[in-house]
């Protein structure tokens, strides 16, 4: 065993904790491409159990997305709607590509959830230039209570 491994687990996840929300979801978005690419190996191998598993990570992590969407004002509740359905579209996708083992599709919801990736990139960097103090404090807690 590695004896540095428990450094580099630590390393990880207190890099994980300084992304910001924006930069978060990002992640899990490519994480999700990353999969689907692997996905697509597996069919091109008819490999479909393991199309099936790796497929369903990629389902999992867009449904948590979708569930975590908090609305706090009414002025959010047409985003969290626009990215509810964009979440679950993509779930839809991956199921039918599970049903028709279809190449090109396993490519189109990689590209589809890479591009949104780097779409939640950008609006974290944007977030940091009109606010960097937001980026520090992003939940607006009372920091000097």
């Amino acid at each position: 065993m590695n004896p540095y491994a428990s450094q580099v687990g630590a390393y990880q996840t207190t890099n994980l904790a300084n992304l910001g929300p924006g930069d978060q979801v990002a992640l899990l978005l490519s994480t999700a491409a990353k999969h689907m690419r692997i996905a697509k190996d597996h069919v091109v191998r008819k490999e479909y159990e393991e199309r099936t598993k790796v497929s369903e990570k990629s389902i999992l992590i867009l449904e948590g997305l979708a569930s975590v969407l908090e609305v706090k004002d009414p002025s959010q509740e047409k985003i969290a709607k626009d990215l509810e359905e964009y979440y679950m579209s993509m779930v839809t996708m991956i199921s039918h590509m599970n049903v028709t083992n279809d190449e090109k599709l396993c490519d189109a919801i990689a590209r589809a959830l890479d591009q949104m990736a780097d779409t939640w990139r950008q609006g974290q960097k944007e977030m940091k230039k009109l606010s960097p103090t937001e980026e520090k404090n992003p939940g607006n807690f009372n920091l000097s209570a």
